[in-house]
C-alpha cells in the first residue's frame, strides 16, 4: 500500500466528502457562536435584529427609552446603560431593565432602573422610575 495521497483518496471516496461536511460543520458552529456574541455584545447589532424580527416590540422599546430619557432629572447628562427587553402582554408591552446613568447632585452617576407600559399603537401609557 503506498503513501500517496491521492492513491488513498481513491481507495476511499467517501472520506474526502466526510472531511469537507466536518469542516463545514465546525465552521457553522463557529459562525452561530460568533453571531451570538456580537448580538449580546454589541446593542446596535441586537436593535437591528430586533428591528428586523420584532418591530412592535423594538418600537415599544424605542418609545420608552424617549420617554425615560425625557424622564430624568438632567436629561442632558443621561446615558442609556441597559436598553430594555419588551415583553407583550395582553393589549400592548410591559418594557423592563431599562438602566439610565444620569449625573446625581454631586457630579457623579447614579445608575437608575426604569421601566414603561406601552399600548399596542406605540405610546408610552406608564413610566416607572425605581431607584
Amino acid at each position: 500500500m503506498s503513501s500517496d495521497p491521492s492513491l488513498r483518496e481513491r481507495e476511499n471516496p467517501g472520506r474526502r466528502i466526510r472531511r469537507r461536511s466536518h469542516r463545514l460543520i465546525v465552521i457553522i458552529v463557529m459562525a452561530v457562536a460568533a453571531g451570538f456574541i456580537i448580538k449580546e455584545q454589541i446593542p446596535a447589532v441586537d436593535a437591528y435584529l430586533d428591528r428586523l424580527l420584532k418591530p412592535q416590540a423594538w418600537q415599544a422599546t424605542e418609545a420608552c427609552r424617549q420617554a425615560v430619557l425625557a424622564a430624568v432629572e438632567r436629561p442632558e447628562f443621561a446615558r442609556m446603560l441597559e436598553h430594555g427587553e419588551a415583553n407583550a402582554t395582553q393589549k400592548g408591552y410591559y418594557v423592563d431593565d431599562i438602566v439610565v446613568g444620569e449625573m446625581g447632585a454631586s457630579g457623579t452617576e447614579v445608575r437608575v432602573r426604569f421601566s414603561c407600559y406601552v399600548d399596542g399603537e406605540g405610546k408610552v401609557v406608564n413610566t416607572q422610575r425605581q431607584s
